[in-house]
């Protein structure tokens, strides 16, 4: 029986599709072998009723949200039994359930089972009615039915023939959908029992009442079957149309928010580098193993919404923790853990009609009870958030993601049996392994890829190179692409500035912005020149790609070539034919078809310029050039730090007195400084420091106490300063810090702490006497009140020179007061 397909039928509704089909057919051949008794006229009669039957029967109807059916056809299987008995009522029967079942267009199974079903209860409906009239008189039905005694037998014998009609097919029907589709019994039941009840019983009382009509008056009384049949089936046909209108305005409702949805819920996982077609496969895994576990109908929707909205909490989740490349710290994933528990939160609020919550919730507890957020374990854990965990991981672990490389099917697999009855239920790890060449069968049905893609760093280029040059033949909606590369642009840029910031070496700063630039912008060969003042033209540091050999050594003098325009225009230039820049260069038969040359700028400062030549692409898009605008700006920050800790490693950068940063460690130092408080636009201040008699301190005391003391006081200042502030000796006796920061309150505030521990601050001296002085503070703010480190420094030294005044007049004047009150003493006593 290939024709069968039992692929959709869990165990019990083989069983019971087996059992009905068996005592279908055996009724209609017992029927059959029993039509000999038959007359001529009744052998006429049972052909015009077959005929009548499969005519009428094409006009039946199916009921909405069920697999029911309703026809104008059993008013004449009750007739061909009251007439010609129950082996012709039996066969009419099964007839009619393969035209009815035709014209609703079941499936085969399900044709064949309707007409059994048809058949096996007719056929104990009808030989019901005959054991009960038998049982009370053996008269033939024709004349218990004129005989006015024994017409209320008849009747009482066809509301029973009914009733097991009704019942019979009532139960068969509703026990094969809800073991078919999960549904709860008494929620299938209902729906089937509202349907039929007013129908099947009205069809078998007035059937009934007219055969009685026909034998005791006149054959034309069966012509007052037509219009009742017609009144009933009409009754039931319109209300039906209508109900069928209203479920598919709601079901199209639904469709559209579950649509809305979806559509939502994607767009926010692609944040999270996740590709529409994982969220499909998700759904398809989840829902098969629902089936396979007999969930309920409304937890399987649950599961086909949790694989969408699983995630969703990761809107509270930074994006540089969710796309980080290394491992999370603990910090990090503990901010990580809150996803489940904001995205519960969010979907309480929706409402849904199924239990969409506690799979969000839940989905990352472990069977051990390791997981998070409660720590629960086993079958504590909802049965739907355990196979979401499973299918959800071993697709996940299939793509390419920035902090992670890709598994094999195998290793996934691998992977699972590893983590059974430590993080994932084993029963489900089990089942969901055996039957995932069915799943992956479905997958390929639903035309998706059984393959995951590779994640948005890796697929960058090619991708972008397909949408220059060709159509679009991915079916991942272009929105989502788009958003998230619009995520992976800001991923890489964080990236990028944190990496930059790890190195100070000139040769890895310039390897590792082109490697960094590959991901973010295509391209087969990428030249970085750097630009020497002195000779007045570019050399090729750095060649990343194809030509490696070809480039190395390269001079570029301005306005030779797109590079050399760039060089003298400083300006960034896209889209040029490469043979305009290449000339001399043995490139081999290969051909560049578009370059993209910009400049690195340190404000006014040429740095060099970046060259980048692409064999796939047609041009460089505008994202393109926005992205290399930007890092471009990040690249020569970068770089003019390394160039000039390169230039400045060669001089010592410690004070060899106080072991402290000296001037030229205070210039590297600011430069840094200046370039984090621009980007992040925070304040920076710098405080200079002026040790008030100095000079003296050396004359008195000599200059070895001098510089012992100078010792004392900068640890004295360092003691006072924050662990990420920055103090040098600027001259002698001057110091100078950087407070990254810090606001006008909190340098007012270290102003007098410093000026505080630097005059209680003693060393001792020869013949008991200590060293003391005091301490004149200038401050200046960057950004504010000047960009360059020199035009603070003099804005610090002449404040700084304005506070030695004031504190000279206030020792002044005490001085003076004290001088007072002992020339009062000598008057008073003389």
């Amino acid at each position: 029986m290939n024709w069968v397909d039992f692929s959709e039928y869990n165990w019990r509704s083989k069983i019971l599709w087996w059992l009905v089909s068996l005592g279908g057919v055996g009724a209609t051949i017992f029927s059959l072998l029993h039509l000999k008794g038959l007359t001529q006229m009744q052998s006429w009669q049972f052909a015009c009723l077959l005929l009548v039957i499969a005519a009428i029967g094409r006009m039946a109807v199916a009921v909405p949200k069920s697999s029911g059916i309703i026809a104008p056809t059993d008013a004449l299987i009750f007739l061909s039994a009251y007439a010609l008995g129950t082996p012709a009522a039996t066969i009419g029967a099964a007839i009619n359930g393969f035209v009815v079942t035709t014209q609703t267009h079941h499936s085969k199974p399900e044709r064949l089972y309707f007409a059994a079903s048809q058949s096996l209860g007719t056929f104990l409906a009808s030989s019901l009615m005959f054991w009960v009239i038998n049982w009370h008189t053996s008269s033939p039905l024709q004349h218990v039915v004129q005989e006015v005694t024994s017409a209320e037998l008849f009747l009482s014998a066809a509301i029973a023939m009914a009733a097991v009609y009704f019942l019979s097919n009532l139960t068969l029907t509703t026990l094969f959908q809800v073991w078919k589709q999960n549904y709860q019994t008494g929620q299938g039941w209902m729906t089937h029992c509202l349907w039929s009840a007013l129908h099947v019983f009205g069809a078998g009382f007035s059937t009934a009442f007219v055969f009685i009509l026909t034998l005791s008056y006149s054959p034309l009384w069966l012509l007052a079957l037509v219009p009742m049949m017609t009144a009933s089936f009409a009754a039931c046909r319109i209300y039906f149309t209508k109900t069928e209108a209203a479920s598919h305005d709601l079901a199209e409702v639904t469709r559209l928010h579950f649509a809305t949805v979806e559509a939502l819920a994607t767009a926010i996982d692609a944040k999270d580098q996740v590709t529409h077609e994982h969220v499909r496969r998700v759904q398809i895994y989840a829902e098969g193993l629902g089936r396979l576990f007999n969930l309920p109908e409304a937890e399987i929707e649950a599961l086909r919404a949790g694989a969408l909205l699983h995630d969703i909490g990761k809107l509270g989740v930074p994006d540089h923790i969710l796309n980080k490349p290394g491992k999370l710290t603990p910090a990090e994933f503990e901010k990580m853990k809150i996803h489940t528990t904001i995205g519960a939160r969010i979907l309480e609020r929706v409402r849904f009609p199924y239990p969409v919550v506690p799979i969000v919730r839940y989905h990352h507890e472990r069977w051990d009870g390791k997981g998070y957020p409660e720590g629960l374990s086993d079958t504590a854990i909802p049965l739907t958030a355990r196979i979401l965990a499973v299918v959800d991981c071993f697709d996940a672990v299939r793509e390419d993601r920035a902090y992670r490389g890709a598994l094999s099917r195998e290793e996934a697999c691998q992977l699972l049996q590893a983590q059974s009855g430590k993080h994932f239920d084993p029963e489900i790890v089990a089942t969901f392994i055996t039957h995932l060449p069915t799943f992956e069968q479905r997958i390929l049905e639903a035309r998706l890829s059984l393959e995951p893609t590779q994640s948005n760093t890796i697929l960058m280029e090619t991708v972008e190179a397909e949408l220059a040059t060709s159509p679009r033949t991915t079916e991942q909606p272009e929105y989502l692409d788009q958003i998230a590369a619009a995520h992976h642009e800001m991923s890489s840029l964080y990236e990028i500035a944190r990496t930059f910031s790890t190195s100070l070496n000139l040769e890895d700063t310039i390897s590792i912005f082109a490697r960094k630039l590959k991901f973010v912008i295509p391209f087969e060969t990428c030249a970085i020149y750097l630009y020497d003042e002195q000779r007045r033209s570019a050399r090729v540091e750095h060649v990343l790609g194809k030509y490696a050999e070809a480039f190395a050594g390269r001079q570029i003098l301005p306005g030779d070539g797109v590079t050399g325009w760039v060089l003298a225009n400083r300006k960034l230039f896209c889209n040029a034919h490469p043979e305009l820049d290449l000339a001399g260069l043995n490139l081999g038969d290969d051909e560049f078809k578009t370059m993209a040359v910009a400049p690195l700028l340190k404000g006014d400062q040429m740095i060099g310029v970046i060259a980048l030549y692409s064999e796939k692409l047609l041009r460089y898009t505008t994202d393109h050039i926005r992205m290399l605008e930007t890092i471009s700006g990040l690249a020569a920050d970068s770089i003019y730090n390394a160039i000039h800790h390169a230039e400045t490693r060669e001089f010592a950068l410690t004070d060899p007195l106080t072991g402290m940063p000296n001037a030229r460690s205070l210039y590297f130092q600011f430069a840094q400084e200046a370039n984090r408080a621009s980007r992040q636009e925070t304040p920076l201040s710098l405080m200079m420091m002026d040790l008030d008699g100095f000079k003296k301190i050396n004359d008195t005391y000599g200059h070895h106490a001098g510089n012992e003391f100078l010792i004392g006081i900068a640890k004295v200042i360092a003691g006072e300063l924050r662990s990420y502030d920055y103090l040098a000796r600027y001259a002698g006796d001057e110091f100078v810090a950087l407070l990254p920061g810090a606001t006008e309150d909190d340098v007012e505030d270290l102003m007098w702490r410093v000026q505080r521990a630097v005059e209680n601050y003693a060393l001792p001296a020869h013949q008991g006497s200590s060293i003391q002085a005091g301490v004149s503070i200038g401050t200046a703010r960057y950004g504010v009140e000047a960009d360059s480190l020199d035009r603070l420094l003099k804005i610090a030294d002449r404040r700084m020179y304005k506070n030695k005044q004031l504190r000279r007049q206030h020792e002044f004047l005490m001085e003076a007061g004290e001088c007072g009150d002992a020339v009062a003493q000598v008057i008073a006593r003389s």
